[in-house]
């Protein structure tokens, strides 16, 4: 048997942690799981119990490709990784908890902010995001979001000070609720959802 990282030594019994081994996937892309950092877990666990399409993101970066348009990223891989190491361990495990006792959880908020998402109501992906058990935990807010939105408003600050026009594409959550990225950004935006 695979021995626990130190992620699940803060969760009750270990109970979460045997779901989520025989829930990982054994051969494709993914990782093993006991050779993750806490925070990459956390991330990746929800997407297996949901049913995905491709995002907004590799498809404008495609068609940016495709136009031969400049493109640029608001972040390194790096960056994110240092902002989710900050989430603590307490509220990983705890997360990874409540993922395991309920595995619909993640698919019904998806459906749920989609839906929010076509009819434009920012409110409403951020009552969403408000109910959803994750972003109820110490520390994942603000390193998923308000640790992120800060960094990209002060790089965004410097790239936005151009006379040509400019589309910057990130996550509805980093629209809504306080510390938004428009707020960071503190200068008139157009949200498009």
């Amino acid at each position: 048997m695979i021995r626990p990282n130190a992620l699940f030594v803060k969760s009750s019994d270990g109970v979460a942690w045997r779901q989520l081994q025989a829930l990982w996937p054994t051969d494709g892309l993914l990782a093993p799981l006991e050779t993750l950092r806490p925070w990459a877990a956390l991330i990746v666990a929800p997407t297996l119990l949901q049913q995905v399409v491709e995002g907004v993101e590799p498809r404008m970066l495609r068609s940016a490709l495709a136009q031969a348009k400049p493109y640029r990223f608001l972040e390194s891989a790096r960056d994110v990784a240092v902002a989710l190491e900050s989430i603590p361990l307490e509220a990983i495990a705890a997360a990874l908890d409540m993922l395991m006792a309920d595995r619909g959880e993640p698919q019904r908020t998806l459906e749920r902010m989609h839906a929010a998402w076509l009819e434009g109501d920012l409110h409403a992906i951020q009552q969403i995001a408000v109910e959803a058990p994750m972003f109820n935990l110490a520390g994942i807010r603000q390193a998923i979001l308000d640790v992120r939105n800060r960094a990209w408003a002060a790089r965004l600050s410097e790239l936005l000070d151009v006379r040509e026009r400019t589309l910057v594409v990130v996550g509805a959550l980093h629209l809504c609720g306080p510390g938004n990225l428009p707020d960071c950004l503190a200068r008139p935006v157009q949200a498009v959802l």
